[in-house]
């Protein structure tokens, strides 16, 4: 349901039309390959519309028992928007990716976008037929923007694909979008002890990830390299070869381990075992300016992780990429305080075993702006289990993607009260 069907009291015997489950205002249904989760995105929903309220549960849980091959979830408030009239829905930034979700689909601002996030396309569906409304500042991960004209989306769905199509009242197609290839049943990621990780990988049309293996033993070492996605599970994997004393550099990364050509809108992270001691990094770089920034491979986990600062003040935003290294789904506070020290955000999210958690704006995930201070991540398990988290500072307006460069990456770090 959206604001209308609370605003306009005509529009409320829609409940009366179907019986449907719980309080009926969000439900799911399947047709054919997909499966349909229709939220309730209004603030006045009894059951909640932020990622903790019973509503959002509701939509972690069914996702999580889903065996359809495609999962849509619709809502009427989109989570992200370049709109200049509502813009982004704060409240409705959930982990949607990392639950299962194969695309989420919105309206709200009456002009149609495409953005990608989290390696999961957000549409903005809102030419219907209402005044058309004009677009702000691109926000990161905007990929197509038009208000020219009226039209409507036509979805087309098989095993093996499921194609967007936003088409205009004149029937010109204007953007098209297709996932290449059904999601399958993936080998789970279980690192070994002697593993070392790239906690956050890259390949989109803005962004491409590099990797470089180092090795400063006498032998030839093999390096096993794992793809893995938000749910903990290997998209791919395959050997390299490092000469004894040698470099070994795989420029594009993703699509080399996919054996796909670039870009393929792909967000991870990745495993490496090696049969010699390696050292490892990799380079994430802007394909507009060519900035890039730095990543060191990383072997240490811990429950309690303290990320030493963030900042959304001025131009300036910060992501966070958190990783579950453990084998049992993971639920992990967010605390973020100023550099005072004072509290002034908290969020609970959970990670599948071996998932991972990424925002490319963390201070607007906690609610937060303006400001600078560090941020906590604890493992609330009766048991915890450990994790790992590496964050980026970038400008917003350094390239026309919406994300640019300013520096390296930087490794949460253990911490205790």
């Amino acid at each position: 349901m959206g604001n209308h069907d609370w605003d306009s009291p005509g529009a409320m015997p829609y409940l009366n039309y179907f019986v449907l489950p719980g309080n009926e205002r969000y439900y799911d249904f399947s047709w054919q390959p997909i499966q349909f989760f229709v939220l309730d995105s209004d603030s006045r929903e009894p059951d909640g519309n932020s990622s903790t309220s019973v509503q959002a549960r509701w939509l972690e849980s069914r996702l999580a028992a889903s065996s359809a091959i495609w999962k849509l979830v619709e809502m009427h408030h989109p989570p992200y928007s370049s709109g200049a009239v509502h813009g982004s829905t704060l409240v409705m930034q959930w982990p949607y990716p990392a639950w299962g979700a194969s695309a989420i689909l919105a309206s709200h601002d009456h002009e149609y976008e495409r953005i990608l996030k989290d390696g999961v396309p957000y549409f903005v569906n809102g030419l219907g037929g209402g005044n058309i409304y004009p677009f702000a500042t691109p926000v990161p991960g905007s990929q197509v923007r038009y208000n020219g004209d009226y039209g409507a989306m036509l979805v087309e769905a098989n095993n093996a694909s499921i194609t967007f199509r936003f088409i205009s009242r004149k029937g010109t197609v204007i953007d098209t979008y297709t996932l290449n290839s059904a999601p399958s049943p993936h080998p789970a990621a279980h690192p070994s002890s002697s593993a070392i990780f790239i906690p956050s990988v890259i390949e989109t049309s803005n962004f491409r990830t590099n990797l470089g293996m180092s090795n400063l033993t006498g032998s030839e070492a093999n390096v096993t390299v794992e793809l893995v996605d938000p749910q903990g599970s290997v998209l791919a994997s395959k050997q390299y070869t490092v000469a004894a004393k040698g470099l070994q550099q795989v420029n594009h990364v993703i699509p080399d381990l996919l054996g796909t050509s670039p870009p393929t809108d792909k967000l991870g992270y990745l495993i490496l075992e090696s049969d010699q001691a390696i050292n490892a990094f990799a380079v994430s770089i802007d394909n507009v300016t060519q900035d890039s920034s730095f990543m060191q491979a990383t072997r240490g986990t811990a429950t309690h992780l303290l990320l030493p600062t963030s900042t959304s003040a001025g131009l300036f935003k910060t992501t966070l990429t958190i990783i579950n290294d453990g084998d049992s789904t993971n639920h992990i506070d967010l605390k973020f305080r100023d550099a005072s020290g004072t509290l002034q955000a908290s969020k609970s999210i959970t990670l599948s075993p071996y998932g991972f958690f990424h925002s490319e704006d963390i201070h607007g995930f906690l609610g937060v702006s303006g400001t600078f201070g560090p941020i906590e991540m604890i493992s609330v398990n009766a048991t915890p289990l450990p994790m790992i988290a590496v964050a980026r500072v970038y400008s917003e307006i350094t390239t026309p993607a919406g994300m640019g460069t300013t520096g390296s990456f930087f490794s949460a770090s253990p911490y205790s009260d």
